[in-house]
Formats: structure tokens, sequence, C-alpha cells
């Protein structure tokens, strides 16, 4: 009864982009236990929706494949510094167009902005434990594509949204929100991985315990290179 319980409200709540308490700060501490990643993420976060603020088409206004290639290739970060009036003045390049080892780790920060303009977009927390992501979404079933085995810090960036593309496949076969879907990969799926049984007793389909919950419904990503596990042909990503 996870969706239903106290811990699973919580989480739901934690995810709710119109909750009053919500807050991008907030799931950075819950779910990075390191006190100097939030501190060097958070800025880089802030800095992204400034930059939207303050720039026309910062973003695409939908997302398919060419308009995604698109934003990672050329999009760039001003900084920023406010006067007496609180009006935003550019001080010179945070990010130039072309820094594509850079953009490679800023995909963090840049998913926690992107995911408030589109459901699609989730937040991919957990600096340098992609792992932990991996292990979540076996419990969930979800198949995650193939990490790429490329020195072209773009197509890291690419797989981002590759994978986004699973998770919102999973979220929309199980009828579930957008906060339902992050509580169920961040929250239910991290409680089943830390059950003392998850190891010893087969687990029923991962669609069957969400249901019966109550609803139908600057580290970089060095690990991403050194834990493929799988070769497999897939570059979908967006119909």
């Amino acid at each position: 009864m996870y969706k239903k319980s106290d811990e699973g409200k919580a989480c739901i709540e934690l995810f709710d982009r119109e909750s009053e308490n919500y807050d991008y700060e907030n799931i950075l501490k819950k779910f990075c236990t390191d006190e100097e990643d939030v501190a060097r993420l958070v800025p880089w976060v802030e800095t992204f929706f400034i930059n939207n603020d303050e720039k026309e088409d910062f973003i695409p206004e939908t997302l398919n494949f060419d308009s995604i290639c698109d934003f990672i290739e050329n999009y760039d970060l001003d900084d920023y510094d406010f006067d007496d009036d609180d009006n935003a003045i550019s001080i010179g390049k945070a990010l130039q167009a072309d820094d594509d080892r850079s953009k490679k780790w800023l995909t963090i920060p840049m998913s926690l902005f992107l995911c408030e303009f589109f459901d699609f977009c989730k937040p991919m927390l957990y600096p340098s434990r992609f792992d932990i992501i991996q292990r979540n979404c076996n419990a969930l079933d979800i198949e995650l594509p193939p990490i790429p085995q490329t020195k072209n810090h773009l197509e890291y960036v690419l797989y981002y949204f590759n994978i986004c593309s699973r998770w919102y496949e999973f979220q929309e076969e199980h009828n579930m929100t957008y906060a339902e879907f992050c509580a169920c990969l961040y929250g239910f799926a991290d409680m089943l991985c830390n059950d003392e049984n998850v190891s010893q007793n087969p687990l029923p389909q991962p669609t069957n315990i969400w249901i019966a919950g109550g609803g139908g419904k600057n580290g970089d990503y060095q690990r991403l290179e050194d834990m493929c596990a799988r070769k497999l042909n897939d570059k979908s990503l967006i119909s």
C-alpha cells in the first residue's frame, strides 16, 4: 500500500510540481546525501532558470528528436548578476555552446530544470551513482537503453532523453501522474531494493505491487562509461 502510506504520500508530494512546498532543492537534499553535491548542483539549476527567463526560445516549445538534438547541441548559459532593482545583467558566459564535456556533467541540473516544463522529462538524481537508478529500474522491470560506448559527450546527454522515453512509457502504461512515477522510481523502488528480503524471495510484477498501493497508476557520469553491461542496438527516443 505504498501509494496510500504516509511515506508514499510524502514522496508523491515532494515531486508534485503543483504543491506549495515543491522545491527542487528539497528533492536534491533528500536523494543526494552528499551536501557538496547539493551545493554544486543547485546554483546550476538556478542558472538554467535565469537563462530561460532572460532569453527568448531558450527551450523548445515541444519535444521531439530534432528539437532535443538542437537544444543540447546549441544551448549556452550566461552568468548573471542583479542590480538594485533586481534586474538580471549578463556578466559573461557560464557555459559555451560548444563545451560538450560540461554539458555532459550538467545533465543532472538540466533534468531538474526541464522537468518543470515537460512531463516527459524526469529528474536524474544520485550524482555519480547511476547504478542506483539501474537497480531501481530493474526492480520495476523497466529496461533501460544501452549506455553509449562513445567519446562523444553529447551522446550521454541524449542518453538522458532516451531514458526519459522508457520512463514515460512506463508512466503512461500504468496511468501514473508525473509525481506518482517519480515517487515510484525514487521512493517505492528504493524501498523494494532496500528490503532485507528482496534478494531471498522472488518479487511479483512491480505493476501489481504499485496497483495494490491504491492506483493503476560537479560529479561526472564516468560511471556511465564504466558500467555498461549490455550492448543492444536501440536508438529509440520520442515518436
